[in-house]
């Protein structure tokens, strides 16, 4: 483990994008975020695969954004108050690093700050199911308001 941990890292970072009628209104720094590290959840499940280990598939398939802003802790489990849930849309990877776009539409999101997301492994549409990956609190935290949609956008990078 300590050969793999000198020779690979896995770094994650999240921004939102605040849209209205299709015309961006706002858009936040890249963030930093956790890849939580125990058992059954984010690194662990990379590991996990490796070993043939494959009781989860390791595919992002949601992530949820929440009102709690408790700063994030590589063993997480889950959101501090995840409120609101998005299906992965686009998902592209090029060279050592994979996006991913989550849509938060007006009509399902409502008026709140959330300062918290989090990306989940074999979830399904039920809020907080699957395997947090990652976890983070906002540098800015996304405002929401009547008519906008947001755009969350996490980007998770190797380096060897």
């Amino acid at each position: 483990m300590d050969m793999l941990k000198d020779s690979f890292s896995l770094k994650g970072e999240v921004k939102w994008i605040k849209s209205k009628n299709g015309i961006i209104l706002a858009e936040s720094d890249f963030t930093p975020n956790k890849i939580v590290a125990n058992t059954g959840r984010g690194i662990y499940i990379f590991l996990d695969r490796l070993a043939a280990i494959n009781t989860y598939s390791a595919n992002i398939t949601h992530a949820d954004i929440g009102d709690d802003d408790t700063a994030a802790s590589a063993s997480d489990t889950a959101l501090g108050n995840g409120l609101v849930r998005s299906q992965a849309g686009a998902v592209s990877r090029s060279g050592l690093s994979v996006s991913f776009r989550f849509f938060y539409a007006d009509t399902l999101t409502p008026d709140d700050t959330y300062p918290e997301f989090g990306m989940f492994v074999d979830g399904n549409s039920t809020l907080g199911t699957g395997q947090l990956f990652n976890h983070l609190i906002f540098g800015t935290p996304l405002v929401k308001a009547t008519g906008e949609d947001h755009t969350i956008v996490c980007r998770i990078s190797g380096s060897v």
